[in-house]
């Protein structure tokens, strides 16, 4: 029986750049899933200085 090699190196390929697709996704995800995050705790920083400055405006009148 005959092996080809280039079946055998081809497929090992396919296998890394299918591990890479995976790792990519996975990455973008976690990339993506920390900017959200990051942007609920600005908003819970500008809500909490507007708040602050409202209180602020409140008290002068």
């Amino acid at each position: 029986m005959e092996t080809n090699y280039f079946t055998i190196i081809s497929t090992i390929i396919n296998f890394l750049i299918l591990i890479g697709i995976i790792a990519g996704i996975y990455i973008a995800i976690r990339g993506l899933r920390n900017f959200i995050n990051r942007n609920k705790e600005m908003d819970k920083k500008i809500d909490n200085i507007l708040d602050k400055l409202e209180d602020k405006k409140d008290s002068r009148l």
